[in-house]
């Protein structure tokens, strides 16, 4: 099919759709394979992060900070510093946490809601938006330099507990993370990525 049967596809497409502007449709698909193409192409990174965490339960908002790494092609790092420590990592299909002097360990199979968040972060930093489509509906706004992706959960469990989680970045960095739960709480967590 040539470029021009593929614009023509593309417009017919978007008004049997009924969306307004096949260019916002055809921008937001190059947009969006650009920025996971960035992505993909960073083999690894530090950041460290601040996470603010909004519980209807509790008058003031649970803080937390610590660092983050991601090291293709699935090992991702979390250790919270601040106010406890702990360490979280994931590998492949293994979590791995260390608090408090113990040690446990468990596979993603063994619980899709874990699985489906942590691969919201994990995907994400590694360009793989075929993952990232299989746990959730991804919307994604902006341009490559200045990006969002609105990421509704697909899974019914997951559904009944996270609402929405929104990334946000400039080229190859996450900046932002923040997740809305169905309940009305909020977690927001912050990325200052480490100079290399």
């Amino acid at each position: 099919m040539s470029s021009g049967a593929r614009a023509l596809w593309s417009v017919l497409m978007a008004l049997a759709l009924g969306i307004a502007s096949s260019s916002d449709v055809m921008g937001a698909d190059e947009g969006l394979a650009e920025v996971m193409l960035k992505l993909a192409a960073v083999p690894s990174s530090r950041a460290h992060f601040a996470e603010r965490r909004t519980l209807s339960l509790l008058t003031t908002p649970l803080e937390s900070s610590g660092t983050l790494s991601y090291t293709r092609p699935d090992r991702l790092e979390r250790t919270t510093l601040y106010p406890s420590q702990q360490r979280m990592s994931v590998a492949g299909d293994k979590v791995t946490v260390e608090q408090d002097g113990q040690t446990r360990s468990f596979t993603l199979g063994d619980t899709p809601e874990v699985t489906a968040l942590i691969e919201s972060i994990r995907s994400t930093l590694s360009g793989d938006l075929v993952t990232l489509e299989k746990y959730y509906d991804v919307v994604f706004k902006g341009a490559p330099d200045r990006w969002e992706l609105r990421l509704a959960p697909k899974d019914a469990r997951v559904k009944a507990l996270v609402r929405s989680i929104t990334i946000a970045g400039r080229n190859a960095t996450i900046e932002t993370v923040d997740t809305e739960e169905q309940g009305g709480d909020r977690t927001i967590m912050a990325i200052v990525a480490d100079r290399p």
